[in-house]
């Protein structure tokens, strides 16, 4: 929009305007207009007909945008008597879908007194095997294990007598 006063032409116009925005919560905000017909323009940055404190120069920049920062944006660039505000700017910021780690997958195989418990995950990923025999009291079975290539696997031996159930730590 253009404030004209009756009789005097409006020296500034706005040559570079931002476009619609659609972000992802998280992702950085940067817009920027350019605006000519003066040396001195002041710029005041709005949302939702608002202004943005601090907000005052060519460019608006939010380092991570929220889903409260979705709405319509507008900049008035004024100088002397004259000023200029950009048509509304639509920023649309949808939910950033963050996808659970997939649990590790844990097999065991037996081989007369000897037990292999294989674990299947991620590489990179940490863990910590664990063993009890009443569910109650668990403890640690060996060192940590390191994942380096998408699978690791822990041996131990059988006791006589009595059942072992065991379970994989993720460790961050």
């Amino acid at each position: 929009q253009t404030f004209d006063v009756e009789g005097v032409e409006n020296p500034l116009s706005l040559t570079q305007v931002p476009s619609e925005q659609i972000l992802v919560e998280g992702s950085p905000l940067i817009m920027e207009v350019l605006a000519e017909g003066a040396d001195d323009i002041a710029f005041q940055w709005q949302k939702d007909g608002v202004d943005i404190p601090g907000a005052n120069s060519s460019a608006l920049s939010i380092e991570s945008v929220a889903i409260s920062d979705a709405g319509h944006y507008t900049v008035l660039a004024s100088s002397g008597g004259s000023a200029i505000r950009s048509l509304p700017i639509s920023v649309s910021v949808e939910p950033k879908v963050v996808e659970p780690p997939a649990s590790p997958a844990l097999t065991i195989s037996v081989d007369g007194r000897l037990i292999e418990v294989t674990i299947i995950g991620e590489v990179g990923q940490s863990y910590q095997l664990q063993g009890t025999e009443d569910f109650q009291t668990w403890f640690d079975r060996g060192d940590v294990l390191v994942n380096d290539s998408g699978k690791v696997t822990f041996r131990d031996r059988i006791s006589r007598g009595k059942g072992r159930y065991y379970r994989a730590i993720v460790l961050e």
